[in-house]
């Protein structure tokens, strides 16, 4: 096997944590690897870790890169611009990867060398282990972009952990993640990677190679986030522009399509209502009305309406906040 794979690691104060990903990295069974540190200012002893294991390590060169804290896509990013390998793979510094990782990815490319696309499945262990791959019974399974929702349901077109991507390609379109978001932006480098790549086909590989550990309680996604609509409509409307460059039209996917649109508002309307947002209690109410307003949520209630049960609906449709509050409280009774 051959090609240069440069392992790109953001880390931001995960201490031993991050040691036992590394752990994960140096046991991989691919020989021809590069790794990238990229500590994006920590503050805990996350940094000396960095040089310690960089200093240590026989198997690989270890590159490490001290930063000014800029959030985890401006450390992907250097570490693009870094990489001096023909492929690159992301791995988060408190998660950890199986040996097979990189090796997999690399008799995956070279099994099928005209498909654009490499991916694997995961396992999550704060459900009880739980692996998400595209299928049970194949070693691998060759999609298509058209089957971008198909893929997403499968929780496996998000995270660009899951992904092998061409360096060349990266730099060639300038696909960067977006420095200014700190939601979504992986979701959104992903899209434009999909679109980068002339061949569409997307190979995945059936086996749980990285493993999220999900330890962080003090995740992004739990604090309230005053910017959370204008982040979420901008995904959507990046997700709906790709949808009709790729001429994503049917029936099934242009529900799944709703679908996301729909529990997005709904996760913007649950933010709303956190403890940690100081509007009033009519204030977050009126504010949940202008969202239930939005046409976008309005059409993706029509496409849902087989699914989304009917008291709910009803409550939507009255387009005061206030009610559907009334049926969660409800709900939450029983």
């Amino acid at each position: 096997m051959t090609g240069l794979v440069s392992v790109v690691i953001p880390v931001f104060n995960t201490n031993e944590r991050f040691r036992a990903c590394f752990e994960s990295v140096l046991n991989q069974k691919y020989q021809n690897i590069e790794v990238i540190l990229v500590d994006d200012g920590s503050t805990d002893t996350s940094a000396q870790i960095c040089d310690v294991v960089a200093q240590s390590a026989k198997r690989f060169p270890v590159f490490v890169i001290h930063k000014p804290n800029g959030g985890v896509s401006c450390a992907r990013n250097l570490g693009i611009d870094f990489a001096n390998g023909k492929y690159l793979v992301f791995i988060d510094s408190d998660d950890q990867v199986t040996p097979n990782y990189v090796s997999d990815f690399i008799e995956a490319r070279e099994k099928y060398p005209d498909v654009g696309h490499i991916w694997c499945g995961f396992e999550c262990n704060s459900q009880n282990n739980t692996k998400y791959v595209y299928s049970e019974s194949e070693e691998y399974s060759l999609k298509n972009r058209d089957d971008y929702f198909d893929l997403s349901d499968k929780v496996l077109a998000q995270s660009p952990c899951l992904h092998l991507f061409d360096v060349s390609v990266l730099r060639r379109n300038n696909v960067r993640m977006i420095e200014s978001l700190s939601l979504a932006e992986d979701i959104i480098f992903n899209l434009e990677y999909l679109d980068s790549v002339c061949d569409t086909e997307i190979c995945v590989i059936n086996a749980a190679n990285y493993t999220y550990l999900d330890v962080n309680t003090e995740s992004l996604n739990k604090k309230f986030r005053k910017e959370l609509l204008a982040i979420e409509e901008y995904y959507l409307g990046v997700l709906k522009h790709y949808m009709g460059k790729w001429g994503i039209t049917d029936s099934l996917s242009l529900k799944q399509y709703h679908s996301t649109v729909y529990y997005k508002y709904c996760d913007v309307m649950n933010n709303t209502f956190n403890k940690q947002n100081k509007m009033s209690y009519f204030e977050k109410i009126r504010y949940n009305n202008r969202i239930m307003h939005k046409q976008a949520f309005i059409d993706s209630l029509a496409y849902l309406s087989d699914i989304i049960p009917l008291k709910l609906q009803m409550a939507y449709k009255t387009k005061n906040y206030f009610f559907v509050r009334i049926y969660q409280r409800l709900i939450s009774l029983r």
